[in-house]
């Protein structure tokens, strides 16, 4: 299964996200990025990214439509 980045962001911003696509039965993995230097030198949190399946992209961003619009 091909996997895609739906948003990239803090723990915070990535569990609210989780719980939606949850939700909507929308599969999803959560991963770490491999660069966070640049923000750990700023002192913020790492960045962790949201993948779904490429065919539900536009499904999931949808999603996240409604909670930021």
């Amino acid at each position: 299964m091909e996997w895609e980045i739906l948003i990239e962001g803090n723990e915070l911003e990535i569990r609210m996200v989780e719980d939606l696509l949850k939700e909507c039965g929308i599969p999803y993995i959560i991963e770490t990025c491999d660069d966070v230097t640049p923000r750990a030198i700023f002192g913020s949190s790492a960045l962790v990214q949201i993948k779904v399946p490429k065919n539900l992209l536009e499904e999931a961003k949808k999603v996240l439509e409604g909670i930021q619009g």
